[in-house]
């Protein structure tokens, strides 16, 4: 998100968008950790793969939070790269 930002605004603008995406990326950070379901119970919502691949891949969480992660970048190559290279 921040380097969509830094591509789309002046030089003028670049720190104050770094300062804001580091204050924004740290409140974000400190409710995760506070409202994740480990907070509030142990769960396997990030699961251990030392007990073997297959117990980790069996996890709904695991695939949740991966699809989650898989979206950004697929988004940012699908949206904002096709406006860059359509761009004269």
């Amino acid at each position: 998100m921040g380097m969509m930002l830094i591509a789309a605004l002046t030089r003028h603008h670049v720190m104050g968008v770094l300062i804001a995406s580091q204050v924004i990326g740290g409140v974000v950070a400190i409710i995760a950790k506070a409202t994740s379901p480990n907070a509030v119970h142990p769960t396997a919502t990030f699961p251990d793969f030392i007990a073997g691949s297959y117990p980790g891949l069996s996890s709904k969480y695991f695939w949740l939070c991966l699809v989650f992660q898989l979206i950004i970048p697929f988004g940012f190559f699908k949206f904002f790269r096709k406006e860059q290279v359509t761009k004269p």
